[in-house]
């Protein structure tokens, strides 16, 4: 089971050290929310996993969230975006890979209070931090409840119909320490510990599973950042564990720290965007390509790059078509890549969707070999067969389905 960390992180964040402490002043912490406005985190999380006292995996796991302040009342927001999980070779060499992704929907209040939709498992870290709701110095402490879900799918526990256990949702009371105004990364931040335990003695029964989890225990220490212009949290730090005890006598334990940083991102002029990379490939020779405005950002439709049958290798001449776009690119930087890979209805599904991630990932890579962007900046993805510009019922059309899209991502 990977401990996703996300609502420290759906509210921005990075974590390292922050400087030395102001002298005594009073602030009164809260979120502030401005219609339109969007970011993007970057999280890392590292993660040992043991069963039974041995040390069976170690997981790296990263994470792109991305959202939008959709709507604001007068002290709330709603903040709406997708969490992408990804992960990279241990090299540091290759485009994110995109591992799972979920959207993201809540409502939250000034003071950190959350109020998200039944169904949904994202922020899995809920009302964390909450605020005192009062000027607070150096040194002062408050607690309020929290809640954490932990997903347990991945020790995959199904009832007798095949249905995978829910997400256990686990109460929390979470005490703060505010420490005061530091410098970090050029800014002038607040610095507040959060700490809190865990304990849960779950509700199910060899009724319902013949392994299920008896109880769950662990902790969580934090140190948040907190921008008090920008209202919203500049990174965050954390070191945990859990320790999950199941009826059949095995126990897991996951225990790691995370990290991640917030970036805020700019509105994106698309019309702009859309004739300037237009115009850029027509003088390359390349203006047969597709560019378009899309939801996420400019997108640039790859219908006619070349691989070998059913391979993802990139062909000499692909390479240097691929050269020439990211040298346009490259006049983009604060935009992150998506690059996404799609098939036509040919072979099965599972063979369909691989290939179509090989490519995307073979286009990914390239792009970082030749400096476009660093790794985490890019992020590929594949869609098998399953989003077709055309019928697949000649070549002509399956062609169009044999396709790579590059996004240059507004968020």
């Amino acid at each position: 089971m990977k401990k996703k960390r996300l609502f420290v992180e759906l509210l921005v964040i990075l974590r390292a050290w922050g400087g030395v402490a102001a002298p005594l002043s009073a602030v009164d912490l809260r979120f502030l929310y401005r219609q339109g406005d969007q970011f993007r985190i970057y999280g890392v999380s590292n993660q040992d996993v043991f069963v039974n006292g041995k040390k069976v995996e170690h997981n790296l796991d990263t994470y792109r969230i991305s959202f939008k302040i959709t709507e604001t009342t007068p002290n709330s927001g709603h903040l709406v975006g997708e969490t992408l999980y990804t992960s990279q070779r241990s090299d540091g060499l290759a485009a994110a890979k995109v591992d799972e992704a979920y959207p993201t929907d809540f409502w939250r209040d000034d003071l950190g209070h959350c109020r998200v939709p039944e169904k949904e498992i994202l922020p899995v870290v809920r009302n964390v931090p909450t605020f005192a709701g009062k000027d607070v110095q150096p040194g002062d402490t408050w607690a309020a409840p929290g809640e954490e879900l932990e997903d347990l799918s991945e020790i995959r526990m199904f009832d007798s119909n095949g249905v995978p256990m829910p997400p256990l949702r686990v109460p929390v009371q979470v005490s703060y320490k505010y420490l005061g105004e530091v410098q970090k990364d050029g800014k002038t931040l607040q610095l507040i510990q959060a700490d809190y335990e865990l304990f849960l003695k779950t509700p199910f029964s060899a009724d319902q599973y013949k392994v299920y989890p008896m109880f769950l225990t662990g902790y969580s220490h934090q140190k948040i950042w907190f921008d008090e212009a920008l209202g919203l949290e500049n990174s965050y730090e954390e070191n945990y564990s859990l320790v999950l005890t199941l009826n059949n006598g095995d126990v897991f334990e996951f225990t790691g720290d995370s990290h991640s940083k917030l970036v805020e991102a700019k509105v994106m002029d698309k019309p702009k965007i859309v004739d300037e990379v237009k115009k850029s490939l027509a003088e390359q020779g390349l203006g047969n390509l597709q560019v378009q405005a899309a939801p996420k950002g400019v997108m640039i439709n790859l219908d006619n790059i070349q691989f070998p049958p059913d391979s993802a290798l990139l062909l000499p001449s692909e390479k240097q078509k691929l050269s020439t776009i990211g040298a346009i690119l490259k006049k983009y930087p604060k935009r992150d890549i998506l690059v996404e890979g799609f098939t036509a209805l040919a072979g099965t599904a599972e063979d369909r969707l691989k290939l179509s991630q090989d490519r995307a990932q073979a286009v990914g890579d390239y792009l970082v070999q030749i400096g476009v962007r660093q790794p985490s900046q890019i992020t590929c993805r594949g869609w098998g067969a399953e989003k077709p510009l055309a019928p697949n019922d000649n070549e002509a059309d399956m062609q169009k389905n044999r396709r790579v899209e590059i996004t240059l991502l507004e968020n």
